[in-house]
């Protein structure tokens, strides 16, 4: 949870993460979306739920981003 919260409050200095971002509570959906997509992978022995938790996770994160060319993750 650290190294996603650090790199956000970084992206934040550095003016490509809005003020209104909360980098804690951003890091917590992301590796909550790690974790259970994770689960849900290995369940089904199928890497889609993974990709798809991921994706909504840096979607959402995404629309904190300062401009649309911020780069704010690109996992695609």
């Amino acid at each position: 949870r650290n190294i996603f919260r650090d790199g956000l409050q970084r992206m934040q200095r550095l003016g490509r993460l809005s003020a209104d971002a909360d980098p804690t509570q951003l890091a917590n959906l992301l590796l909550a979306a790690y974790q259970g997509g994770m689960l849900l992978a290995q369940v089904a022995r199928n890497i889609a739920p993974l990709k798809d938790a991921l994706q909504a996770a840096i979607d959402y994160v995404q629309t904190f981003a300062t401009s649309p060319d911020a780069g704010v993750l690109q996992a695609r």
